[in-house]
């Protein structure tokens, strides 16, 4: 491909990246944008930024039936929230519809707009098969609207560079492309995150080989894929190949785009933001000695490059996403062609689907084997206690949940364990009951049913005030008002050592009577909706609808699988940085612990004290927690970051945060690193009358 044949969208992108200033006298249009979003979550927050960046387009709808005006006033001071996307396509009448809503809705949702007579912009994945993918292509056609596919990675600047220069590197022979990447949803298995991940690597291969081979079908010519999420396919178009690599077991995590040509090669990489070119045959004796030191210091100054322009942009985890709403917008002002190609869509989706297929014969088998060895280990384990009514856990797939439930049934109790999602069997304790249900949505009827004690684990652990509220206040105040209603008065609250005030407000070490931090969103809106889901249970125990027991754990580690708590510090690379001195105690507790003290509270409950504060009595040093650290990562070098220097630093990177990366809420990195002081009689007694018999209470009947 000559630079002169380059695609006029190919052009517009350049342009757009380098600079809204480019686009200057461009715009054939002066009319505005009408665009709605269809998706106010986490992706969807990131679309309202990049619709409003450009200045020519106003959200003035969002459809989402859990937000409400204020969440989507938030989002835009001109939208209007709607509960259902075919009002607002009808009354709010919008040129564009942005959907981010989840995959299965994608097709469906993007037909409804364009029936509408809406140009589409589809996140990835665009559909979840190729049959719909046709459907929403076809219709667009015979509609005359516009489509565009969420394939960003086109739209940063090393691919944008990667196009350009590709004619310099003569004819492609090879393409790779390569995505490492880790699991960082609980509630997927490794096959859903990969699933997840798996459209941008495959976009910008099938990109690159739509240009290298022009008009030629894409087919994907062999796929070996393992439960674990790794995929390893050879992708063809006519006589250029390419290979598809994921994996979430290969380390460091990375994606890059390499092309291999008759003279040179090209890398785009997109974890680092730098463009590497290496033109010419690098055959003789001279280029082969030279042409490492060309590498390194492309490679030198384009990460130095890339990650200042995503400082300077203000951090934003997806660069390419405003230059590609841009450039679409662009596009329909224009009346120009869409920034990604009906061909390079499908031939994602087609790709897409038949790798699915795989990981998910690859999951399944591994799935059956795992069933079998949970049936085995299931008639292994002692009968239930036969006068004992259901032991309640919800949060019983998260962390602290799998814990709980193993230690009650290994103790002879019933178990009904509650979560978002049934995990799969790998994942299960062996003889426990696993219900789905959505504890922010409401308890479902029956779910009680022969219950006679809960045990209160969930919480959300991400997102904002929003998620938090919905996931651990509205869940925390559903599970105690239906446990009310069903007259089941034993409930067991775990809350966090984080809700206290700390340290800064009141005097001595924290204690069971140190006033909780309530209303307080500086904090956070994990600490804050865990003191609001604390008042909640405390109020129902006041009015004597429950019987209540609050467990307050502090930061929860496993000394088993050690994993370093946040505090002691992060690693950069091969080096770790710990904050503070070695001899620095830090109050954490192991996860056995708090379970065990839970299933001390199920046994006991009469005799259960109502509130306690729950750390390791002999808290480890920081020093003894960096050895583990080094015990489980003996690559990493260290480096100690005094407690004085922290005080120095830390208004520097308030300062920072503010001027850098704009951010309204700068986090106080000292107080994010220090440790509290407390009083840990409470759980020091309460852990040693752990040790010595006591009579077993079996809960009867709930009324």
């Amino acid at each position: 491909m000559r630079p002169e044949d380059a695609p006029d969208a190919l052009v517009r992108t350049r342009d757009i990246v380098r600079g809204p200033s480019q686009l200057e006298g461009t715009v054939l249009s002066n009319r505005h944008l009408r665009v709605a979003l269809f998706g106010a979550g986490k992706m969807g927050a990131h679309h309202a930024r990049a619709i409003q960046a450009h200045g020519r387009s106003k959200l003035v709808a969002i459809f989402d039936p859990q937000v409400g005006q204020d969440g989507a006033q938030a989002l835009s001071p001109d939208a209007t929230a709607y509960s259902d996307a075919e009002t607002l396509l009808r009354e709010a009448k919008p040129d564009l519809v942005h959907i981010c809503t989840p995959p299965a809705s994608h097709a469906k949702l993007a037909k409804l707009a364009i029936e509408h007579g809406a140009a589409v912009y589809v996140e990835k994945p665009f559909a979840l098969s190729a049959t719909e993918t046709n459907e929403v292509l076809n219709l667009a056609a015979k509609r005359g609207v516009k489509v565009c596919a969420g394939h960003q990675y086109l739209f940063e600047e090393p691919a944008v560079l990667l196009r350009e220069h590709l004619a310099k590197i003569g004819r492609v022979v090879h393409v790779e492309s390569y995505f490492s990447f880790r699991k960082i949803r609980r509630n997927f298995s490794f096959v859903d995150q990969t699933i997840d991940i798996l459209p941008h690597p495959v976009y910008v291969l099938v990109d690159v080989l739509g240009l290298a081979a022009p008009g030629a079908a894409i087919r994907l010519d062999g796929v070996q894929t393992s439960a674990d999420g790794d995929v390893r396919a050879l992708v063809r178009a006519g006589d250029t190949m390419g290979t598809l690599i994921v994996t979430l077991q290969g380390r460091p995590v990375d994606h890059y785009l390499k092309v291999i040509g008759t003279n040179g090669c090209l890398i785009a990489d997109f974890v680092r933001g730098s463009f590497t070119r290496l033109d010419g045959p690098g055959a003789g004796f001279l280029p082969l000695i030279t042409l490492p030191f060309k590498q390194a210091r492309q490679m030198w100054w384009g990460a130095a490059r890339g990650l200042w322009k995503r400082i300077a942009g203000g951090g934003s985890s997806y660069p390419g996403l405003t230059a590609l709403v841009r450039t679409f917008h662009h596009a329909l002002l224009d009346d120009a062609g869409s920034p990604t190609s009906a061909d390079g869509i499908r031939a994602t989706v087609e790709i897409c689907e038949s790798v699915q297929a795989h990981l998910g014969e690859a999951e399944a088998a591994k799935q059956r084997r795992d069933q079998a060895a949970l049936e085995r280990a299931t008639s292994a384990l002692p009968p239930t206690h036969s006068s004992a009514c259901a032991v309640l856990v919800t949060g019983a797939t998260g962390f602290l949940g799998r814990r709980v439930v193993e230690e009650l049934r290994m103790a002879g109790w019933p178990v009904r364990a509650v979560g978002r999602r049934v995990p799969v069997p790998a994942d299960r304790a062996p003889g426990v009951n696993y219900v789905a249900v959505d504890l922010g949505e409401g308890v479902p009827r029956g779910l009680l049913d022969g219950v006679g004690i809960v045990v209160h684990c969930a919480a959300s652990s991400e997102g904002g005030k929003a998620a938090h509220e919905r996931g651990t206040v509205g869940a925390t105040r559903n599970i105690a008002e239906a446990a009310a209603a069903a007259g089941i008065r034993r409930f067991v609250h775990v809350s966090s050592l984080a809700v206290l005030k700390t340290g800064a407000t009141v005097r001595g070490p924290l204690n069971e009577e140190t006033p909780v931090d309530r209303g307080n969103l500086a904090r956070g809106p994990y600490v804050w909706a865990k003191a609001e889901a604390e008042a909640i249970v405390n109020d129902l125990a006041e009015s004597g609808r429950l019987d209540v027991r609050v467990i307050r754990p502090g930061p929860i580690i496993d000394f088993a699988a050690f994993d370093p708590p946040g505090r002691l510090g992060r690693d950069l690379g091969s080096l770790f940085v710990a904050v503070g001195s070695p001899s620095n105690r830090m109050s954490v507790v192991d996860v056995g612990t708090v379970a065990r003290v839970i299933c001390a509270y199920v046994e006991s409950f009469e005799d259960a004290p109502a509130l306690v504060n729950l750390i390791e009595p002999d808290a480890p040093t920081r020093g003894d927690l960096l050895r583990r650290t080094l015990a489980v990562r003996p690559w990493l070098k260290t480096v100690w970051f005094p407690n004085w220097l922290m005080a120095i630093a830390s208004p520097m990177a308030v300062v920072a945060q503010r001027v850098l990366l704009k951010s309204k809420s700068p986090m106080n990195v000292a107080a994010t690193f220090a440790s509290e002081k407390y009083d840990s009689s409470m759980a020091r007694s309460l852990l040693e009358d752990l040790k010595r018999p006591k009579t077993k209470s079996r809960p009867g009947a709930a009324a």
